[in-house]
């Protein structure tokens, strides 16, 4: 398994190549900004949230070392790895504290960082790849939302939607605080928890394919 470094050294290495912007946060986690200075439209991707949950991360890297990045249409932001501390020791938190439920300026200095980065942003897509401890793997719906992202990042996957009437039981995740820049098409997704690593990975690699291909 890639340690974090390892990790961070070969999504550069990655993202470099396809031109992108590298910014480096305090705690070592890397933003990928691909056409930064384009007028288009843009989609962001997180994951590595949680540290003991690697499909994510694991899965963007290896999809852009293999597939190509539709650029043509968004401008493309990358958050791979964002918990540090959770990766090195295979934990959910970070320090102790859970980022998705504290995504907010009261948090760890790298939290803060990426709110100051995206804010002013006009975001237009948003996807966090998330596992879950139990479940068969599914996409968050929220049901007020009045598009069908959620329905066609499932389908693509081959999973279904789980409906939700808020986002309030989760704190301050991260999906709420995209949402209250203003982009609502934003969804959260769970691989399955109780399945090999390669298959969340494979799980996770047809969650990024679909934002992707976009």
């Amino acid at each position: 398994m890639l340690s974090f470094s390892e990790f961070n050294y070969h999504f550069v290495d990655v993202s470099t190549s396809l031109g992108a912007d590298i910014v480096a946060l305090d705690n070592g986690s890397i933003i990928a900004s691909i056409n930064p200075k384009s007028r288009k439209k843009t989609k962001v991707i997180m994951s590595g949230v949680h540290g003991d949950e690697r499909g994510g991360p694991l899965a963007i890297l290896k999809y852009l070392q293999n597939k190509k990045l539709n650029t043509d249409n968004y401008q493309t932001i990358i958050l791979p790895l964002i918990n540090e501390d959770g990766w090195g020791k295979k934990d959910r938190h970070h320090t102790g504290i859970d980022l998705n439920r504290n995504f907010n300026s009261s948090g760890p200095s790298h939290v803060r960082q990426i709110i100051d980065y995206l804010s002013p942003k006009e975001i237009d897509l948003f996807v966090d790849l998330h596992e879950d401890i139990d479940e068969d793997g599914f996409v968050y719906k929220l049901s007020t939302d009045s598009h069908n992202f959620a329905d066609q990042v499932a389908s693509h996957i081959g999973c279904p939607t789980v409906v939700e009437d808020n986002h309030d039981q989760w704190g301050d995740s991260t999906e709420k605080f995209i949402r209250s820049l203003g982009c609502f098409k934003a969804v959260t997704t769970e691989a399955p928890g109780k399945v090999s690593p390669e298959e969340k990975i494979n799980w996770n690699y047809k969650a990024f394919e679909f934002v992707a291909q976009l």
